[in-house]
């Protein structure tokens, strides 16, 4: 039933963002000369889960998620969940360089925005949840941006 796929995208994008506000923790316990910007960007990936929390009111709304849009994102999601809890096991044995944790934060903030983009351009152009990842996808952008901009000025390549 396309009600349950949908509970459980909005599951699975809301542990995304909980796993990369704790990514962004652990980084901001690691490396404590970046902490005010870990810090803030975990905070941020925690207020973007609740906004997705509140996608759920769309949910009861079947039309607004076509049934191939929501396997599609849920197996996105769910892989890109998998790598982090992988990564996140690792780091906590062997912690990444400063280099690396900017690096896999770029990657990551385009992989979720790759994500969100992908999921709002297959859907209906005038629809809340089209505005919903419309958001997200510049909230990730300005994580980006942000990101590039903080690692240019501390000459971090």
């Amino acid at each position: 039933m396309i009600e349950d796929s949908v509970a459980r995208l909005i599951d699975e994008s809301i542990q995304l963002e909980m796993n990369l506000s704790d990514l962004y923790f652990f980084f901001k316990k690691t490396f404590s000369e970046d902490k005010v910007i870990w810090d803030k960007l975990a905070d941020e990936e925690k207020k973007h889960a609740a906004f997705i929390e509140s996608a759920r009111a769309f949910s009861k709304d079947e039309s607004q998620f076509p049934s191939q849009l929501v396997s599609a994102a849920i197996q996105s999601v769910m892989d890109t969940n998998d790598a982090l809890t992988e990564l996140m096991g690792k780091y906590e044995k062997e912690p990444p360089s400063r280099i690396s944790a900017f690096r896999l934060a770029l990657k990551m903030e385009h992989s979720v925005g790759e994500i969100h983009f992908q999921n709002a351009m297959k859907h209906d152009k005038g629809s809340d949840i089209i505005k919903m990842l419309k958001e997200l996808y510049e909230l990730d952008q300005n994580h980006i941006k942000r990101i590039t901009e903080y690692m240019a000025a501390q000459g971090i390549e």
